[in-house]
């Protein structure tokens, strides 16, 4: 499959980090939000955005018969932390799963903290920009308004 002009950029001009360029967006996650129904929304996004069901062994785009779904992980963290701290705790370990050469390309955190639940959604920028990740946001906004 060929690789667009920002995913060959990407890979050619990072051929040693290129596995590292994420992105991520931390929400504040109603508590009102069922967990099984957010582990849901995660499990179907390939079905819905086929950028999601790409995988990019040695550096070249292929579509995965079988895609990998996002895992939403569970963070405990230090009621008492900062939120910036605490972003970025949760932000490792929702980033720890990412591997676009097996075709694991985004994921989620979930912690409870300041008395709320921070989210943060994380994925490759060889398969997300800050448009599609305000795409997922808004789908995900929907989704926990309408339950479906």
């Amino acid at each position: 499959m060929p690789l667009l002009p920002l995913q060959a950029d990407l890979l050619r001009n990072h051929p040693l980090h290129w596995k590292r360029f994420c992105m991520a967006l931390p929400l504040e996650l109603d508590a009102r939000v069922d967990e099984s129904a957010l582990e849901e929304w995660l499990c179907t996004l390939p079905d819905r955005h086929e950028a999601l069901r790409l995988a990019f062994p040695e550096g070249a785009a292929t579509m995965l018969p079988q895609p990998r779904r996002p895992r939403l992980t569970r963070c405990d963290i230090d009621a008492d932390l900062p939120r910036d701290e605490a972003v970025r705790t949760v932000a490792r370990a929702a980033l720890a799963g990412i591997d676009p050469e097996r075709g694991a390309t985004f994921g989620a955190g979930l912690a409870e903290h300041g008395g709320g639940r921070l989210l943060l959604l994380a994925g490759h920028h060889l398969v997300l920009d800050a448009l599609s990740l305000d795409i997922l946001r808004r789908e995900l906004a929907w989704y926990c308004r309408n339950g479906q």
